[in-house]
């Protein structure tokens, strides 16, 4: 969850305020960036956890994709 504040964290540091169209197109990517790396240490860690828990969580692959989404800062709209 706080992959959305720290991207939104190291945009502004890097474009500064946006008032500009280039601002905005460098802090979106930035954020973008950050999201995208949170997703993909997610993947790798849910990707482990499945190997060493598989027997626990029944072999479901789902686990390494909820790992990468909760790691991202995603999570299921159908929560409370």
């Amino acid at each position: 969850m706080l992959a959305f504040p720290l991207a939104g964290l190291a945009a502004r540091g890097l474009a500064g305020p946006v008032d500009a169209v280039w601002a905005a197109v460098l802090a979106g990517a930035v954020a973008g960036l950050v999201i995208w790396a949170q997703a993909v240490t997610g993947l790798g860690i849910g990707t482990a956890q499945w190997w060493l828990l598989r027997g626990l969580v029944d072999g479901s692959l789902l686990w390494i994709s909820a790992t990468a989404a909760a790691r991202s800062g995603l999570r299921d709209p159908t929560s409370a």
